[in-house]
């Protein structure tokens, strides 16, 4: 890069007077898994829950007051309760579990150390639902002390810490009591080799502690008895198991010592902890012990990344490793952050550790075991799915869903709660379907194995017939065998795959989970859908000529008789291939020219972007001849939508408007094309700099969501290496392509941090973007050879801004950006299709609508933060022909006093929601406080809640201008 010797001489100074200041490595010894990694937890799981397995407590437990004052021990020392405890803090997922165990989510004030209460099993999820997260982390004491417990439980390297000043000693001196997870005492004292006792003396001391030992009795009784039962069923063992346990590490792998947790489950469970002979907790170990002690099982610890399906494709990826028998024989056990560590969970996880050791000492038990539900009537039931005949004794409780559509089908059905896994989740989740889908664990990024697909106790799987196969998860019989009922998608089970083979997917599901109501009333839902296009669309004398283009460049992979292809019929058009009796097949480039399609559907997806493969069409010279080419006639469909689910609704719709623009209020019949570099040289002038540009810049940075968003919806993700502050969300829409940009910062980058990704092109949406704690001031990075782009709201001489922003403002950002990257005609056409969104926004309103007068309510309690006469708040409520109260106060943003607001007593209230100033705080402020009592807006309660992202001037700006007007007129918008 032009730049690089710049940049090089910049970290060469920083690196020196770097020297000598880095902090000592800490020793691996004693962590537990969750300190060593160094990323933070983002383990998304689900709790499975089987007979053998403890219901957490009801929400309160019966106290029993009368053996107070009680003394217990907490790691040797004795501590003393006049009385239960009252306001209790939890650290970790596993210490907060043990409490909810016993009936304690009444007394608990808040709770820390879980970074996604996803890692918490569902049930227990359920009794956190009101309760505060107090950190994500490990609580720090100031905002432990703010919390005004009276009892802190956590253990050492849990929660409790020197460095921290948190100690029970230290605590005490705030008036809190502590108890110490027992496991961690070994950190600070010598002990015995850790055991399921150390879990069980916890829960009868926390019973004890808040007057419900009677409870944590009945809990300890029925573990030990299913320890018990899991003794009796493996019997007398010879030669234990040889175990290894995997929790993280490439160079020198993490593994569980004498001290740890599993250590004493894989005990339990009639093996051997191939390190049980060091005395740690958590610890380093390098490779070479591990082959040369060659276990025949190894346990997964699933969290962080990558996730348990990636460590076990790393192990057999190692050729150091091929030798070892667990990795021959494929004998992995996945057990979750939460198993591994002290808590409720422990035992349960110990009979799967048992049943993968000895399997043909436990015979089918699994399927016995499930809850006593009472069952529904029609049951048993019998499905025909292709060769494969169902039995199904009641409805799943536990099921997975092994494909993007699939999950969606599934999610639609109201199904969330009774999923303990997806999979392959090749594109981004519809947004209506984002809150449930993140609630539920991905057991892989394709397809997991068999040994992650059981540690999820799944009884039921369903997926395409890919997934169902030898080379996916497991054959139907191989499920079947494991007491899984496997159902697969027919439309991958036949050829010609039609819509009614999706409904009748969903009418067995509704047989399977005894939902018919719900499944038949989305059947329908989804034909009427369908018939509102086929209506819109009219009669057709002779269907567009349609070929389907998917991927390949010598020859074209293409859909036969597929159900895309019955889609395109549906959509009015007739795919040109229709005639191959295959649901997708490779034909050649000569035979697609011959076919003379008129419009080329695009499947979008993967590694290729659609621009990328129309740009090789265009420029293929064998196909110019082609009057799809001709015409630059594409229709781009993202592939999910072509798969059996609830989008074929949607890609019919996308096909028909594609097909016949002008019955959907269109003019062309064309998508743009790719790249244009005939528009270089270029000069844009900016802010009062400018820049010449012979080629599009190709290590693009954007510094703020608005500036994101551009870039994405231009399409360039390719051309970004970085992205930084997000203020909230990135639009769903977008989602999937911002995920493969690394993220430099939360907020702001520094200099340094953003010079390691090498950029020649630096875009922000802000002039703090350029301060000195951020990029650097922008004549700065010209002499670096680093282009930038400020919006021009944002200029840093407020001469060179525009009296005030508008939608023109927007457009001509997005245009020069376009032009920039050489892709004007994508300009072109994002700009056409905000324009058209707002002219439908308009013409819906209709002339006769009245005009609303609007409070633009930014933040603040004692002032306001009013949108004022400059900023994009009021060229929002100008594109709606409504009156801002504040148009009079200049610039952008305006403090203005509650006085104000009462007196020019706005008929509306636009809030923006935001981490920092909620909607909801700002809604109960105006709600509760007699002062604002009289203002109209307040008495009709007609607040519109508008992102905050969509107050800067960006491509959210429609969605801020279609959000209010809905809210302002809605039943213009039914």
């Amino acid at each position: 890069m032009k730049h690089l010797s710049k940049i090089f001489i910049i970290f060469w100074l920083l690196a020196l007077a770097a020297c000598g200041t880095a902090a000592p490595e800490p020793a691996a010894e004693n962590a537990p898994a969750q300190e060593e990694s160094a990323a933070e937890e983002s383990v998304a799981e689900e709790e499975v829950t089987t007979a053998a397995e403890s219901q957490p407590g009801e929400l309160s437990a019966e106290v029993d007051l009368t053996g107070f004052p009680v003394t217990v021990e907490s790691c040797g020392e004795p501590v003393t309760f006049d009385a239960p405890p009252e306001r209790a803090v939890t650290s970790d997922v596993n210490i907060t579990e043990i409490f909810l165990d016993v009936g304690l989510a009444d007394k608990l004030v808040g709770y820390s150390g879980i970074n996604d209460t996803r890692m918490v099993g569902a049930d227990y999820r359920q009794l956190l639902a009101d309760v505060p997260q107090l950190s994500p982390k490990y609580i720090d004491l100031e905002v432990l002390v703010g919390a005004e417990p009276d009892f802190f439980f956590a253990g050492w390297s849990y929660g409790f810490s020197e460095e921290k000043g948190i100690t029970p000693v230290e605590l005490e001196q705030y008036g809190i009591k502590s108890y110490v997870l027992t496991e961690s005492c070994i950190r600070i004292m010598e002990r015995e080799q850790v055991s399921l006792e150390d879990t069980f003396t916890d829960l009868l001391n926390i019973g004890r502690i808040f007057g419900v030992e009677d409870q944590a009795q009945a809990k300890v009784d029925q573990y030990r008895a299913e320890l018990a039962e899991i003794e009796q069923s493996i019997g007398a063992v010879e030669t234990p198991m040889r175990v290894f346990v995997y929790d993280s590490g490439d160079d020198t792998p993490l593994t569980a010592a004498k001290f740890a947790m599993p250590n004493a489950m894989i005990e339990a469970a009639g093996g051997a902890n191939i390190f049980n002979d060091v005395d740690s907790s958590w610890t380093r170990v390098n490779w070479e012990d591990v082959v040369d002690r060659n276990p025949q099982h190894i346990v997964i610890i699933d969290y962080d990344e990558p996730d348990a399906q990636g460590k076990i494709d790393f192990l057999k990826s190692q050729p150091a490793l091929v030798d070892v028998d667990a990795i021959k024989n494929d004998r992995f056990v996945v057990l979750t952050y939460a198993e591994a560590t002290p808590g409720p969970r422990n035992v349960a996880r110990t009979r799967t550790l048992a049943e993968a050791f000895y399997p043909d000492k436990f015979g089918n038990e699994e399927a016995a075991s499930m809850p006593a539900e009472s069952l529904a009537t029609g049951y048993p039931l019998t499905i025909e799915n292709g060769d494969v005949t169902l039995t199904f004794e009641q409805a799943p409780e536990q099921a997975v869903s092994l494909n993007l559509h699939t999950t969606e089908i599934m999610l639609a059905l109201g199904l969330a709660d009774k999923m303990v896994g997806t999979a392959y989740g090749n594109a981004v989740i519809l947004p209506e379907f984002e809150e449930a889908y993140n609630n539920i664990p991905v057991l892989a990024e394709k397809y997991p194995s068999m040994e992650v697909l059981a540690a999820a106790e799944p009884d039921f799987s369903y997926g395409r017939e890919s997934a169902h196969r030898a080379d996916g998860v497991g054959t139907p019989e191989d499920l079947a065998a494991l007491g899984i009922n496997a159902y697969t998608v027919k439309g991958t089970l036949v050829e010609a795959a039609t819509m009614d083979d999706v409904y009748e997917d969903i009418h067995k599901l509704g047989q399977i989970f005894d939902i018919q109501p719900r499944a038949e009333a989305m059947i329908q839902s989804m034909k009427d859908e369908i018939a509102a296009t086929q209506a819109q669309v009219g009669d057709i004398s002779e269907p567009v000529r349609v070929l389907v283009y998917d991927f390949g460049t010598d020859d074209l992979f293409t859909a036969g008789q597929s159900l895309q292809t019955h889609l395109i019929g549906l959509a009015g058009g007739r795919n040109v291939f229709d005639d191959v009796e295959k649901n997708w097949t490779t034909v050649s480039w000569e035979e697609a020219v011959s076919r003379n399609p008129d419009v080329i559907v695009i499947n979008d997806y993967g590694e290729t972007p659609a621009e990328e493969k129309i740009d090789f069409l265009l420029n293929s010279p064998a196909l110019s001849s082609m009057p799809a080419i001709q015409n630059k006639w594409f229709v781009v469909l993202p592939l999910p939508s072509v798969f059996e689910g609830v989008r074929n609704p949607d890609a019919v719709e996308t096909l028909a408007r594609g097909f016949y623009p002008e019955k959907f209020g269109g003019e062309e019949s064309a998508a743009a094309a790719g790249d244009d570099t005939s528009t270089f040289p270029l000069t844009i002038d900016n802010c009062g700099l400018t820049y010449s540009y012979d080629a599009p810049p190709e290590r693009a940075v954007t510094m703020n969501q608005a500036s994101t968003e551009v870039m994405l919806a231009l399409g360039l993700e390719d051309k970004m290496v970085g992205t930084a502050y997000i203020d909230d969300k990135i639009l769903p829409s977008l989602a999937e392509a911002y995920n493969s940009v690394p993220v430099l910062a939360e907020k702001y980058p520094s200099q340094e941090i953003l010079f390691t990704s090498e950029p020649d092109f630096v875009y922000g949406a802000y002039r703090s973007a350029f301060g000195d704690e951020a990029a650097g001031p922008r004549e700065e990075l010209l002499g670096l050879d680093i282009d930038s782009y400020l919006s021009a709201v944002s200029c840093e001489d407020e001469v060179l801004r525009p009296e005030s922003a508008t939608m023109e403002t927007v457009y001509n950002e997005i245009k020069d950006i376009a032009a920039i990257f050489g892709v004007p005609e994508r300009g072109e056409a994002l700009v056409a299709d905000m324009q058209a969104r707002l002219e439908a926004v308009i013409a819906t309103i209709g002339d006769e609508a009245e005009p609303v007068k609007i409070f633009w309510y930014d933040s603040g309690t004692d002032d306001a933060l009013a949108g004022a006469c400059c900023g994009t708040p009021n060229e929002i409520i100008r594109q709606i022909g409504s009156e801002n109260i504040f148009a009079d106060a200049e610039g952008n943003w305006a403090t203005v006093s509650w006085e104000e607001v009462i007196d020019r007593n706005p008929e509306a209230i636009v809030i923006i929601e935001a981490d920092w100033s909620t909607a909801d705080e700002k809604i109960e402020l105006l709600t509760t406080n007699p002062a604002y009592a009289d203002i109209s807006a307040v008495q009709d309660e007609r607040f519109i809640i508008v992102p905050f992202s969509a107050t800067t001037l960006g491509i959210r700006n429609v969605d801020a201008v279609e959000d209010v007007a809905k809210g302002l007129y809605p039943d213009k918008f039914e």
